[in-house]
């Protein structure tokens, strides 16, 4: 990584993705770029105002951190939509990766309209960092979500360069319909062994085929198998593993179809407290 873009709201859920900015750019030895977007349909004299008062909030902020010293840092405040010019700005700079910081709940409106978070985790083309948990350091181990996909390739890729090889653990989270009905189960619902055994032989040649594909044999990656929710299983593999990231590719859909049908990074970014990594295709 050489070009990281952190875009911030001045809150203190940001600042714990400046924080992590810092430390993820020192790692990488890479330049931080910040950047405040102020509305633009605000008044002319009273935007100004804001974004002169922007920029020196965000040096002073940037100047509580020692490490910062070590790299180059610009910061900066335009006028405009906050998707629309991060996005834009993300382009301008060929950005490897922008971080944001947790989304503030919105209750119901959050149904209707998403979040900024929301909206760029559905679009980005640049994989994005929701920052989440407030600590001074760069990721130790990354957990990744595979289903297979082109995405997931990516996020392995992004996930590495963040945590270093040998520090990420793939995971595959596999559902069984029905299963009470058609497979022999316990009292807790919990599959058979023998069930299980014969689900996820199919499922290694998936995945087999998968890692070949991706290229990632070198690597000696081993994919985990868990029966259950996505949603559940990483927050339990990372916390077995003592990771401190959890990586997801994204899969764009329109705003009403993830309201309507959900999906793992919405209900990650909604629901856990771990840091989310999302990789566009």
């Amino acid at each position: 990584m050489k070009t990281i873009l952190m875009a911030t709201d001045l809150s203190a859920r940001s600042d714990i993705g400046l924080r992590r900015a810092v430390f993820v750019a020192c790692k990488a030895k890479a330049s931080l770029h910040i950047l405040h977007v102020v509305d633009c349909d605000l008044p002319l004299a009273m935007a100004e105002q804001l974004r002169e008062g922007a920029e020196r909030f965000i040096h002073e902020q940037v100047a509580k951190i020692d490490a910062a010293a070590d790299i180059d840092v610009h910061v900066s405040a335009v006028f405009g939509d906050p998707c629309d010019d991060i996005a834009a700005v993300a382009a301008d700079l060929s950005a490897d990766l922008i971080v944001v910081g947790r989304h503030r709940p919105r209750g119901i409106a959050e149904f209707f309209t998403g979040t900024t978070v929301g909206r760029m985790a559905r679009t980005t083309v640049v994989p994005l960092l929701v920052a989440s948990r407030a600590r001074d350091a760069a990721y130790d181990r990354a957990v990744v979500g595979i289903d297979f996909s082109a995405c997931a390739v990516n996020a392995v890729s992004v996930a590495t360069d963040l945590v270093g090889e040998g520090a990420v653990t793939l995971v595959h989270a596999y559902h069984v319909p029905f299963k009470a009905l058609t497979m022999r189960t316990d009292r807790s619902g919990a599959l058979s062994d023998l069930d299980r055994e014969h689900i996820e032989a199919e499922l290694q040649r998936d995945v087999d085929a998968w890692v070949a594909k991706a290229g990632l044999q070198k690597a000696g990656s081993v994919v985990e198998l868990h029966e259950g929710a996505a949603i559940d299983i990483l927050p339990q593999v990372a916390v077995k593993t003592k990771a401190d990231l959890i990586c997801l590719g994204a899969h764009s859909r329109s705003w009403l179809s993830t309201a309507v049908l959900g999906s793992t990074v919405t209900e990650l970014l909604s629901y856990s407290d771990y840091d989310v990594l999302i990789a566009p295709l």
